[in-house]
């Protein structure tokens, strides 16, 4: 943690004042509702003590993503650097396996991190490997009621750095939700890769939920053998409402910084118009494409209609800068005070069919709120 004056980004900042602050935060307008409503919507039962307790790190009302394959469920929180696995019991019923908590900075499970979490945003499954990335955010201090005035002002002049958001793990789970006997976690930064992009090192050193930095989803394909990564961003969102989505290609299927695949100097970037939302999760399709759990990029606009998180079909093959118009699949409710932070397709080996199904975790809600939706197809 540290006061912005020293930030090492600080000189990019001043240089882009016009861009980063005017652009951003006075053009950018959340677009048109169009999604339909959802078919139906049924309770996911995840069970067992991690996911119950309520000593801090609470991570049951702090889930930011979910992963499904093979009997399997993972979930992760922005808060800590666990996450949790879970074997299914019924179609809508998961419960602990019996090592449950996978701590990825190599911690004992539930131990406290303060200014040492991971921020876990995203999560996704591979053919062979699970993938957990954090946020690779910074964050502007909160104004606290029980602050004096210029404790407060101290507070909004000060921005937190933690490098341990800057991680995407890989790691081989057995079937038993275990790390893959004789493996270990591996872990990268992609610091450089955003500081070096031509578009997103601008961001770089604005907090997340002023439009900065911010990687919320995560999805992956496979391609020639090797997957093949792509990063949504929540934030930033450029003008013209024009949301981030960034795929990673691993030379030789190496695990490496070195080795991810350079396009024209810098790894290749789609920009989706999105109508102002960001990018808060992702899920692949089997058959191609991607669903995007789309929502805003800060927290100001919560509670506004306006505001309201939505699924989005993207073929995953091109940039779509005039809009999403007739793939918007969805609005997804939100209970009071939470936010639909990650998403999963539930059918993704089933025949074609006319919906979608899938899981949405809620930060914010009891055990994450777990909640499968059916969405038609557009």
């Amino acid at each position: 943690m540290m006061n912005i004056n020293s930030y090492r980004f600080y000189s990019i900042l001043s240089r882009y004042v016009p861009i980063v602050i005017v652009i951003p935060l006075l053009l950018v307008c959340i677009g048109s509702l169009q999604g339909a409503e959802v078919v139906s919507s049924e309770s996911l039962s995840i069970n067992g003590k991690l996911i119950e307790k309520r000593k801090k790190p609470d991570i049951s009302r702090n889930i930011s993503g979910v992963a499904a394959k093979g009997g399997l469920l993972v979930v992760g929180a922005d808060e800590g650097g666990d996450v949790l696995v879970f074997k299914q019991k019924d179609e809508l019923e998961y419960n602990e396996t019996e090592h449950v908590c996978i701590p990825l900075d190599g911690k004992k499970c539930g131990d406290a991190r303060k200014g040492a979490e991971i921020d876990i945003e995203g999560i996704a499954w591979g053919t062979k490997y699970l993938y957990v990335i954090g946020s690779h955010s910074i964050a502007r201090k909160k104004v606290k009621s029980k602050k004096t005035p210029e404790e407060n002002r101290q507070r909004l002049e000060t921005i937190k750095v933690e490098p341990t958001r800057d991680q995407l793990f890989r790691v081989e789970l057995d079937k038993q939700g275990k790390v893959a006997n004789g493996t270990k976690i591996q872990q990268l930064s992609l610091r450089k890769l955003l500081v070096n992009h031509p578009v997103l090192s601008i961001f770089t050193p604005i907090p997340s939920k002023e439009n900065g930095i911010d990687i919320e989803g995560l999805a992956v394909k496979e391609v020639d053998g090797h997957d093949q990564l792509y990063i949504g961003f929540r934030g930033p969102v450029l003008r013209g409402n024009h949301a981030l989505v960034m795929v990673l290609d691993f030379e030789r299927g190496e695990f490496t910084e070195s080795s991810i695949k350079q396009d024209a100097e810098h790894p290749k970037v789609h920009y989706l118009n999105l109508g102002g939302r960001g990018i808060r999760g992702m899920t692949e399709l089997e058959n191609g494409g991607f669903l995007l759990l789309t929502g805003p990029v800060g927290d100001a606009l919560l509670g506004d209609d306006k505001s309201i998180y939505q699924v989005v079909f993207w073929n995953g093959k091109e940039d779509d800068l005039a809009g999403v118009a007739g793939k918007i699949l969805c609005n997804i409710p939100t209970p009071d005070g939470t936010k639909a932070e990650g998403i999963e397709l539930l059918n993704k080996n089933r025949a074609a069919t006319d919906v979608y199904h899938f899981v949405i975790v809620y930060d914010g809600a009891e055990k994450g709120g777990t909640t499968v939706f059916t969405c038609e197809r557009r």
